[in-house]
């Protein structure tokens, strides 16, 4: 391996990882050795020049404190902590247990109700239906989906905006999804169409990630391989079993998706890092303020 170049030394070996990643989506490999008490990146000397200048310019945006951008060769891995996942565990967790032990009858005020939604106004079911659950199955099943696809929505656009995002979609597929059952009766409950909204985002970033390029040694274009994959998992998580509401996560996913190409598209990047303290506070203040009108 004479032929390595170093581009990095690193104090950790997260932080080594992480400028690691940016060379993976350069389409590049590399190598990270041990080196007196910290860690060298190495890649291969016919890329090290590009290398260098992608991790300059990485470098150059992070210390900034730029928020995420969503332009195509300009993506930053962001680093995810465990406390945005902690309140997304509590909120439902503590929602069902009120469910099931509190002297409420909070199921019935806030599931979704495709009538009671349209003819009444009363639009804000489409948050509280999110964060009801059926049974310790159900709500297991969206704790660690919507934990997962959180967490890759978190590396591109940081935990507040994805969270933020993934509620927003939520909302909306349950919207849509009352509007299409309407004027028919459908009740539903359930954070999966905001899990599923979540994978729509992921899919829509993906693709705006990925178009215009094709893979080496292949003809399919790389544009289409998240557009599959997001689909393939829709499929296989979205379309089973008796209980299952289908229409709502096609709403969901379908949210999701054209929301990240819109997002993608603007003309402006999303909000710094100097605001995400107020924007990780609003999915909170969605969830309280529609709760309150539900128990009103």
């Amino acid at each position: 391996m004479s032929d390595l170049q170093e581009v990095g030394r690193y104090a950790s070996h997260a932080e080594a990882v992480e400028d690691g990643l940016v060379v993976l989506a350069m389409g590049e490999a590399y190598w990270m050795f041990p080196d007196e008490g910290g860690y060298v990146l190495c890649v291969q000397e016919s890329v090290r020049e590009a290398v260098v200048l992608e991790l300059a310019e990485v470098s150059r945006l992070r210390s900034r404190g730029r928020g995420w951008s969503i332009q195509r060769g300009d993506f930053v891995v962001q680093r995810v902590g465990i406390l945005s996942f902690w309140v997304y565990g509590l909120i439902l967790v503590g929602v069902f247990l009120a469910q099931w032990f509190g002297s409420v009858p909070i199921t019935e005020d806030g599931r979704l109700d495709a009538l009671v939604m349209v003819r009444e106004n009363q639009w804000w079911r489409a948050v509280t239906a999110l964060t009801l659950h059926g049974d310790v199955g159900h709500l297991v099943g969206n704790l660690a989906a919507g934990a997962g696809f959180g967490f890759w929505l978190a590396r591109y656009l940081g935990a507040a905006w994805g969270w933020t995002l993934i509620l927003l979609c939520g909302v909306f597929g349950n919207v849509l999804t009352a509007l299409l059952y309407y004027p028919n009766p459908h009740l539903s409950i359930g954070a999966s169409t905001a899990v599923f909204a979540a994978l729509g985002l992921l899919t829509g970033f993906g693709w705006y990630h990925s178009r215009g390029g094709s893979r080496k040694g292949h003809s399919i274009p790389e544009w289409i391989l998240p557009i599959l994959a997001g689909l393939t998992l829709l499929g296989m998580l979205g379309a089973g079993g008796p209980r299952t509401d289908l229409i709502a996560h096609l709403c969901g996913f379908g949210s999701g998706l054209v929301v990240s190409v819109l997002v993608s598209y603007l003309p402006w990047s999303l909000p710094t890092s100097r605001s995400r303290r107020w924007i990780g506070w609003l999915p909170l203040a969605i969830i309280a303020i529609a709760w309150t009108f539900a128990l009103s």
